[in-house]
């Protein structure tokens, strides 16, 4: 009997410990398939040393979890791993790009060839990533001693820029998972305006003011380092400009944050930026259709509606825009429909006067005209002439562009567009303005006279305009 039970014992037990081996292995597995689809923050630090015709990089990256991870960079081909007691990188796969670590941080370490024959040079795309992981922070370490009669710079804020007896050492740092490096084959000097802004280049102290003050203005402008050279062409990408002079540089900072904070996809309305510049910072424009829009939305909003619009486009940056959402933008600040801006969207047009859209259905002697709204400009209502005539029991006779023949029974109408009278039954009648208004090629008449000449009156409620004659 004990022999027996003994005997059930070790089996039961044998059984409990394969099955937690196989637990095991299975969490063992799946742990790294679990990590491969995170997405961890880290922060790495990048050592690059410069020697005549070649760059070496040492590459640290802090943060990460246990796991496997895929290492990314077309560019750069040739990688190895750094491993002591600090650091594990064991490669996965003999020739592939996967890496399993232990949680501790990731060292690599490759190098890549320089043009010789390009003095002054921008690197890009540099840097090794890691799929689907996001760095936070990066800082670089150069450390000069190929050509220490050049300088670096980068698109990042400079922590360090010391010059020893064999070296020239620089560190930058940004929040970014990687930024471009710019060397340049002599010297510059180096001015930081603001936390935001670096200059590189010959800056007269006045336009060093009106920088610094271009750039409060704008709260939320991105940090930027700005090389004036004319040994390298002009170049822009990510936080790095190169310009060949800083002649006018105040108008083009406020150019390049129209374009990161307002970007408009349609080519054909990449123009608008130019009127929101102007509206939000004053921005100068060589463009007529600019100063025409500006002016036309000055004459139609009230000073508070005006405001309104500047608020409402300062809380709406960052958004992909169009002449589209400019009218509902617009419209949310007059409390009025409008499609100003799409009608205005091409520039090689003329500007269309701002106008609001009536919401309410319009009746004329208690039938609906389908299809048609009446509108507001200058504080007026207009309506759709040859839609309320009509329904009014007219019959139409356009004579030519600028005339109106409308008979009804045995009474006609000739009407004027271009003057301020009218003819009944061949009787002329003046009046004190134009009633009518022409935009996008149909004719409007205004409310007053329109009661006035056709003896009519309007009643409306909440949800209706209705024309009713007496």
């Amino acid at each position: 009997m004990v022999r027996t039970f003994f005997s059930i014992l070790m089996m039961l037990s044998t059984a409990i410990a394969g099955m937690l081996l196989w637990q095991w292995q299975w969490y063992s597995e799946n742990r790294d398939k679990t990590t491969e689809i995170i997405n961890p923050h880290a922060v790495q630090y990048l050592k690059i040393t410069h020697t005549k015709g070649a760059v070496t990089v040492e590459q640290t990256i802090k943060g990460l979890p246990a796991g496997t991870y895929t290492v990314e960079n077309q560019n750069i081909q040739k990688w190895s791993c750094i491993e002591n007691q600090t650091s594990n990188c064991t490669p996965k796969e003999k020739a592939g790009k996967t890496v399993r670590s232990n949680g501790k941080q990731l060292r690599f370490s490759y190098s890549f060839p320089l043009n010789s024959n390009k003095p002054s040079f921008v690197l890009m795309n540099w840097s090794l990533r890691i799929k689907n992981i996001s760095i936070d922070n990066t800082r670089v370490e150069i450390i000069e001693s190929g050509n220490r009669k050049g300088m670096w710079a980068a698109g990042a804020p400079v922590l360090a820029n010391k010059v020893k007896k064999y070296i020239d050492y620089y560190v930058f740092e940004g929040n970014a998972e990687s930024f471009p490096l710019y060397f340049h084959s002599g010297k510059l000097s180096h001015r930081k305006l603001s936390n935001k802004l670096e200059i590189y280049g010959e800056l007269a102290p006045d336009q060093a003011s009106r920088l610094k003050q271009a750039v409060a203005e704008i709260s939320d402008f991105p940090f930027l380092a700005i090389i004036a050279t004319d040994q390298y062409p002009e170049y822009k990408a990510g936080n790095l400009m190169i310009i060949s002079s800083l002649q006018g540089l105040e108008q083009e900072l406020l150019t390049q944050y129209l374009q990161l904070q307002y970007p408009f996809l349609d080519k054909q309305e990449t123009w608008l930026q130019s009127y929101i510049g102007q509206l939000l910072f004053s921005q100068k424009t060589q463009s007529e259709k600019v100063h025409l829009i500006n002016k036309s939305i000055e004459e139609e909003l009230s000073a508070d509606q005006q405001s309104r619009f500047i608020e409402i486009l300062k809380e709406e940056k960052g958004r992909i825009y169009s002449a589209q959402l400019l009218d509902a933008l617009l419209s949310k600040a007059a409390g009025q429909k409008t499609s100003f801006f799409t009608e205005n969207r091409f520039t090689a047009k003329s500007v269309i006067p701002l106008y609001f859209i009536e919401n309410k259905n319009v009746l004329v002697n208690r039938n609906e005209i389908n299809g048609e709204r009446a509108i507001y400009i200058k504080n007026q209502r207009f309506y759709p002439f040859e839609t309320v005539a009509s329904s009014l029991g007219y019959a139409i006779n356009m004579v030519n562009p600028t005339h109106y023949l409308i008979t009804r029974d045995s009474n006609s109408y000739r009407f004027y567009l271009d003057k301020s009278s009218f003819l009944f039954n061949d009787k002329t009648y003046g009046i004190s303005e134009n009633p009518f208004l022409t935009l996008n090629e149909k004719v409007y008449i205004q409310e007053i006279w329109l009661n006035e000449i056709f003896q009519t009156f309007v009643r409306e409620n909440k949800n209706e305009i209705e024309i009713v004659e007496l």
